[in-house]
């Protein structure tokens, strides 16, 4: 009896030790989990280069406990980093590939920041993830195919972004996939479908083959709205609304408010080299042919050109009598004229001066009290008034013109002056 009883004994100490030293070796491996989080997360912020809301300003390594962290969530108090959200933080900065490390990350939410630079692939061994939230950012280039070994993803978001390049066939393979947003970037190409024209959210998918978007049996949610996508809707796609193909280059009846031939070619990064591959002009057939103009345009422009013909020549018609006019309009007779010889000349007789007294300047500026007193003036002559010493009443003419020069115009105005 005691025998038995010490080999009892002796298992249940074994049991216990084996559960002590279970209990030692996952602790031990969570703190190497949450040590190689820690080292992934620091990298993150090390990419970073601005943070105006210190959304990050926690963050430290120096207590090595990243679960303390602004926008970091763990399984346990102490456990691996299974969420990571910053989404609005007004971080600017590049994603850091060791994000790749974080191996038990369900959630990723980076949208409506200032990110820039590649999707770094590393982000394809995120075999746990379920949300890729990248949305809003300032993102380039192509579309990482490594995202495919996102097996257990079903949510991705990269709208609003510049990133480029063809959508990833590889992208099929991830079945799980419920949402894909890709609107709003400068994607070209044609969208990948499959051979399939069933296809539907509900139908059960039983081929393994994954050429392309089609195969992913709970695709509800897809835009791929505002890029610069060519070719045609694949059938498998067409249960999604059409607005999620708007804003495309797209040739498809399906297809609604696609964009402009010329912004295919000038929008598109294949733009500056030809064109957008795949794209044609829908009346590449009728190069030379032009709608014609609405008959209400046309009456329009012939009734403004007949008004501008008449304007144009009653100007001129105008212009005509007035340079016509100018030469009949005589220049007032008082004015000087530059040839005497177009007035008719009076000849003074000398023989009459004789028989006149002569008064001197200074008689006549006493007579007309210091030509004062002034009874009529042209531009070239002046009338004075005045009276003698003796009586009699005089009238002086002043003005500059030789004896020879006096005309009958001249003549007649002394002659009305002197009544």
């Amino acid at each position: 009896m005691r025998h038995c009883w010490g080999g009892a004994s002796s298992v249940l100490r074994l049991l216990l030790a084996l559960q002590c030293g279970v209990v030692v070796v996952v602790l031990q491996c969570s703190a190497n989990a949450l040590g190689s989080d820690v080292s992934a997360l620091i990298a993150f912020k090390r990419a970073i280069i601005e943070d105006p809301r210190s959304a990050l300003a926690d963050w430290s390594d120096a207590d090595g406990n990243a679960c303390d962290w602004h926008g970091v969530i763990c399984s346990s108090p102490q456990g691996s980093v299974i969420s990571l959200k910053l989404s609005n933080s007004s971080l600017k900065g590049f994603i850091a590939p060791e994000l790749g490390q974080l191996s038990f990350l369900q959630e990723l939410y980076l949208d409506r920041n200032m990110l820039f630079g590649t999707i770094p692939k590393q982000l394809g061994s995120l075999r746990n993830l379920r949300v890729l939230d990248l949305g809003v950012n300032r993102l380039t280039g192509p579309i990482p195919p490594e995202l495919a070994g996102l097996s257990s993803v079903s949510v991705i978001n990269f709208h609003s972004n510049g990133l480029t390049g063809n959508i990833p066939s590889e992208l099929g393979k991830l079945q799980n996939l419920v949402q894909l947003r890709l609107d709003r970037n400068r994607l070209k190409g044609s969208i990948p479908g499959s051979n399939g024209s069933g296809f539907s959210p509900t139908a059960n998918s039983g081929s393994t083959a994954h050429n392309g978007l089609c195969p992913s049996p709970r695709l509800n949610v897809g835009d791929f709205s505002y890029n610069f996508l060519v070719g045609k809707i694949p059938p498998c796609l067409k249960y999604l609304p059409r607005s999620s193909f708007q804003g495309n280059c797209l040739q498809d009846e399906y297809s609604v408010r696609q964009r402009a031939f010329q912004i295919c070619i000038s929008g598109s990064p294949a733009g500056q080299r030809g064109g957008v591959k795949g794209f044609k002009h829908p009346t590449s057939d009728h190069k030379h042919e032009r709608s014609p103009q609405p008959t209400w345009l046309l009456i329009l422009e012939i009734s403004t050109g007949i008004l501008l013909l008449v304007f144009v020549i009653t100007g001129a018609i105008t212009a005509s009598r007035s340079c016509k006019l100018k030469p009949s309009i005589r220049i007032s007779s008082w004015n000087r004229s530059k040839s005497w010889s177009d007035e008719i000349t009076v000849l003074i007789d000398s023989d009459m001066l004789k028989s006149l007294p002569k008064l001197s300047r200074q008689e006549l500026e006493v007579a007309c009290e210091d030509f004062s007193n002034i009874i009529g003036s042209s531009p070239e002559t002046v009338v004075y008034k005045g009276t003698m010493k003796d009586g009699p009443e005089v009238s002086v003419i002043s003005l500059c013109a030789f004896e020879g020069h006096w005309t009958s115009q001249h003549e007649l105005f002394y002659q009305n002056k002197r009544k």
